[in-house]
């Protein structure tokens, strides 16, 4: 999935028109089963990964391979790539997830719940502390992030249990004919 609001356009220059679909792996280490992925010279990535990436620096672009950023300007988050068929994806520092854009594409609201408190643990009135704990409650408990989804997600239904490569694991919650609510499956690591 990729964010609708903070994206980076991304065009692949010098490679033809590319405008095709392909079977790849579910998850890229378990052979779980597999989905459609499609490729076009116009993807769009998210806007983290776009600032963090310079001119002439070679990233991968997870289902896809190496490419190469040509140009890039930050202030209209637009990017051009080439493809780099040679590249080896073990050296690359940055591994990006991608989408491309199409009108198959599906609107996913992702739920994020953070931590109901904003301490690791409830002050003790034992040890003298007055702290009132309505005052450490977090404010932010829910987030709401508007994204982008690939097309073979709308074989998504609701209860499914699902990983998002690089945002989480997440269960499907409300599934309409133009829109997916996804609601994350907290790992305790925070």
């Amino acid at each position: 999935v990729v964010v609708t609001e903070d994206h980076y356009k991304v065009t692949i220059v010098d490679s033809g028109n590319i405008n095709y679909s392909q079977m790849c792996q579910l998850h890229p280490k378990n052979s779980i089963g597999n989905k459609a992925v499609n490729y076009s010279n116009s993807i769009i990535i998210d806007k983290t990964d776009g600032d963090i990436l310079t001119v002439g620096e070679e990233f991968t672009l997870f289902n896809w391979g190496n490419v190469i950023v040509k140009a890039k300007d930050s202030l209209n988050n637009t990017m051009e790539i080439i493809l780099n068929t040679n590249g080896d994806p073990k050296l690359t520092k940055n591994k990006i997830t991608w989408l491309a854009v199409n009108n198959n594409n599906l609107k996913i609201t992702l739920t994020i719940i953070g931590n109901l408190i904003t301490v690791p643990s409830l002050p003790s009135k034992k040890n003298g502390d007055t702290t009132d704990w309505k005052t450490l409650i977090n404010p932010n408990l829910k987030t709401k992030i508007v994204c982008y989804g690939e097309e073979s997600m709308n074989k998504l239904i609701k209860g499914s249990r699902v990983q998002i490569m690089r945002k989480g694991y997440f269960i499907v919650h409300k599934v309409t004919n133009d829109h997916m609510e996804l609601v994350d499956i907290p790992d305790g690591s925070d």
